[in-house]
């Protein structure tokens, strides 16, 4: 293997052509092969008219083809491994479509009927709670750039993890030298239930996966609260992110919705009277409804 990462076949199965057209004389027989490997040697004359001495058992060749072999070997290396990169750095298209919001996860955590709800069913229902948190949100998203003791904040950055099947917008991120700090902006107070850390570190992870580097912790500040709170991306929270990310993508592929299962959260949903806790959980047997109307 060369420094480039190439086994010396490879480079040379890129350099035949370029050889050939060289040395148009000698174009099948004259390869790269032949210049590296013994019993070959190429006599001192001009390059335009080699001649091989396959009677030699030396592989020494003339210093002027060594010199322009050397540099169009390595200019054929350089492109292989630039295309190589490019080809690997470019987002898989099926991938792409399958990748589900991270704001799913949150919802997720909090009652997967309401995930599927939103996500599935495409169903919405705006009250108080969720207009505040629309409209701060929106505040959030339309401030302008800034820097400050050294800080640089971008709002609104478009985030992606193919590795996780994610995708979003972040509400903040902090850039402490390159290190990125998100930041997500939440309307009431802390909560009993990890949701919204499960949130802020999903967007940690695709922070991570996209600029290469370790993101420790992030803050989600609370608007009741006016405070921050720091939260700290260890590897419990972390693999809570992934194996919420698994269930909630398995859901939303399949288009399940799962039925609803009565919580004092219920109450403070949005969604209460599209999901019918009360009426769906149990509902009524179809044979006793036969039998009124058999009644009747």
């Amino acid at each position: 293997m060369n420094d480039a990462g190439l086994g010396v076949s490879e480079a040379c199965n890129a350099q035949d052509s370029i050889i050939g057209s060289f040395y148009p004389r000698h174009s099948k027989a004259t390869t790269i092969r032949q210049l590296w490997w013994p019993p070959l040697q190429i006599k001192e004359t001009d390059p335009k008219h080699f001649q091989p001495d396959t009677t030699s058992t030396h592989h020494d060749i003339a210093p002027s083809a060594r010199k322009w072999t050397e540099q169009n070997l390595n200019r054929s290396i350089e492109n292989i491994d630039y295309n190589r990169e490019k080809s690997m750095n470019q987002p898989d298209r099926d991938s792409e479509s399958m990748l589900v919001p991270v704001s799913a996860l949150q919802h997720y955590l909090f009652c997967p009927r309401q995930c599927a709800l939103i996500h599935v069913e495409h169903i919405w229902n705006e009250d108080a709670a969720t207009m505040q948190g629309r409209l701060m949100h929106e505040r959030v998203d339309s401030g302008s750039p800034g820097r400050r003791a050294g800080v640089r904040t971008v709002r609104g950055l478009t985030l992606r993890s193919l590795s996780l099947g994610l995708s979003g917008k972040a509400d903040a991120v902090e850039f402490h030298g390159e290190t990125p700090y998100p930041v997500e902006y939440k309307r009431g107070r802390p909560k009993t239930h990890r949701a919204d850390e499960v949130q802020l570190c999903a967007q940690a992870l695709c922070l991570e996966e996209m600029f290469g580097v370790n993101v420790p912790e992030g803050a989600l500040f609370y608007g009741q609260t006016r405070k921050r709170l720091v939260v700290q991306f260890d590897e419990e929270l972390c693999a809570l992110v992934r194996e919420t990310a698994v269930a909630c993508r398995l859901m939303l592929a399949e288009g399940r919705t799962p039925g609803p299962v009565r919580k004092p959260a219920c109450k403070r949903c949005s969604l209460a009277d599209e999901c019918m806790p009360d009426r769906l959980e149990k509902p009524p047997e179809v044979t006793r409804w036969l039998l009124r109307q058999l009644d009747n």
